[in-house]
């Protein structure tokens, strides 16, 4: 190997973190956002839209966790899914599939109560804590 070949490698894996470390900035700032247009939905008492934010956040939240703390790429379904079976984050005594269940039921039901928020909002809440 010559040390043209190394300083390429080297250079390489420097954009390699680069890249890494800006898409999970901006991960964080849409999950961020989504969290705080679910908080909105939910003052102006729109629980279905303010539901599907939250587990938008979720989701993304979860994705971050995973890749900081692991260091492998999920999406998001996968991540949430990671995260349920770890002790840590049991989030359901049924796993993911009832947030998963309630998610397809948002498009189903036009009808939601802020109960089904405060439920998916304190796992969003544990996952923030996390980070």
């Amino acid at each position: 190997m010559s040390l043209k070949d190394v300083q390429n490698a080297i250079l390489s894996q420097k954009e390699s973190a680069f890249a890494k470390t800006g898409a999970q900035k901006s991960l964080e700032e849409n999950a961020q956002n989504h969290y705080k247009m679910a908080n909105v939905f939910v003052r102006s008492k729109n629980y279905a839209n303010a539901f599907f934010m939250y587990f938008t956040s979720l989701g993304e939240y979860a994705q971050l966790y995973v890749s900081k703390k692991l260091n492998v790429e999920l999406d998001a379904r996968d991540a949430i899914e990671f995260l349920s079976k770890s002790k840590r984050f049991s989030f359901t005594p049924e796993g993911m599939n009832t947030l998963f269940a309630k998610k397809e039921e948002v498009s189903m039901r036009h009808k939601m109560e802020r109960t089904d928020c405060d439920h998916i909002k304190k796992y969003v809440m544990s996952l923030r804590k996390a980070l």
